[in-house]
C-alpha cells in the first residue's frame, strides 16, 4: 500500500489505478468509494485503460459516483477500444438488443483474447446461429475454451453437446468428467446428474447409493427431481449407508465452499494487473 501510494503521487498511471482499486475493494485501508474514483479519474488521466474500464463500471453502478449511464458507456468503450478484453465483453454485451453485427465484433475480440464469458457467449452465437452462420463445432470449440477456464455455463453446455453428439461425438466419459467439474463449483445441475449416475449406475460410473444419495442432497436444494430421486434412493437405504450419505453431503458442501471461497478471493485481486 505504501508503495502504490508513493507512486501513485509521482503519476504513475498503473499506481493510481491500483490505489483506487484499493480504496475500492478494502484491501489495506478502509473501502472507500469516492477515494477509489478520484484515484481511477488521475488514471484516466493518464491513458490507463484499466482505469477507464473500472470508472465506466463505477459510473454504471453509482459506486462512488452518481450514476451516469452515457458517461458508463463512453468510458467502457474507451477502454474496448484500447484493448481491454474485460470492456469489449461488457460492450459487446451492452450491443446485443442494439447492434448484433458488432455484438459479435466485440465479444470475438474479449474471446480471441482468452475471457472467458465471452468465449462462451461467442460459442451461444455459433450455437443458435445469431450473428454468424450456425457452426456446431465452431461453438464445441468455444465452449471447450471457456469450459477450460473453469466458467460452469460453458462446462455444462459442453456436456450437453458430448451427451448429444451435437458438433462432436458422443462421449459419456467426458460427459460426466465436465458435470463433476461443474458439480464441484456448486452448481446443481452437475450434482444432480452424478447423483442420478451414481444412484443407478448410468454413464459408466460405479452404482454407489451413498455417493449418488450425497450428490442429490446438494442438488436437492434447488432441483425438484433431485428431491424426488433423493427420497427413492433414501427409502432402499440402512440407515446406516443414510448416515454415511449425509456425513459424504457434508463433505462435498464443504469442499465447494472451499472452492467458491478460493474463486471468490482470485477474482478480488483481479482488478490488479
Amino acid at each position: 500500500m505504501f508503495w502504490f501510494r508513493k507512486a501513485a503521487d509521482k503519476g504513475l498511471p498503473r499506481a493510481q489505478f491500483d490505489l483506487g482499486a484499493c480504496f475500492a475493494i478494502g484491501e489495506g485501508v478502509a473501502s472507500d468509494p469516492v477515494q477509489a474514483v478520484s484515484w481511477y479519474r488521475k488514471a484516466v488521466a493518464g491513458g490507463d485503460s484499466h482505469a477507464q474500464y473500472y470508472l465506466g463500471v463505477c459510473h454504471r453502478n453509482g459506486f462512488g459516483v452518481v450514476k451516469d449511464s452515457s458517461q458508463a458507456s463512453a468510458l467502457i468503450r474507451g477502454s474496448a477500444e484500447k484493448g481491454l478484453a474485460d470492456a469489449q465483453s461488457m460492450l459487446g454485451t451492452d450491443l446485443l438488443d442494439q447492434d448484433i453485427a458488432q455484438s459479435v465484433v466485440w465479444i470475438r475480440k474479449a474471446a480471441e483474447q482468452g475471457e472467458p464469458v465471452s468465449q462462451y457467449n461467442l460459442a451461444k452465437f455459433y450455437a443458435d446461429g445469431v450473428g454468424v452462420k450456425r457452426d456446431l463445432a465452431q461453438a464445441v470449440s468455444w465452449y471447450r475454451k471457456s469450459a477450460d477456464q473453469g466458467l460452469v455455463e460453458a462446462q455444462v453446455q459442453l456436456a450437453d453437446c458430448y451427451a448429444s453428439g451435437e458438433g462432436v461425438g458422443g462421449d459419456e466419459e467426458t460427459v460426466i468428467a465436465l458435470m463433476r467439474k461443474a458439480a464441484e463449483q456448486g452448481d446443481p445441475r452437475g450434482q444432480n446428474l452424478l447423483g442420478l449416475c451414481y444412484a443407478t449406475g448410468l454413464m459408466k460410473l460405479p452404482k454407489d447409493e451413498v455417493e449418488g444419495c450425497a450428490y442429490l442432497t446438494l442438488a436437492a436444494r434447488s432441483t425438484p427431481s433431485a428431491r424426488d430421486l433423493l427420497a427413492r434412493v433414501n427409502a432402499g437405504m440402512t440407515e446406516v449407508a443414510r448416515e454415511r450419505a449425509k456425513a459424504r453431503a457434508k463433505k462435498l458442501e464443504e469442499e465447494v465452499q472451499a472452492r467458491v471461497a478460493e474463486r471468490n478471493l482470485t477474482r478480488k485481486f483481479n482488478v490488479f494487473y
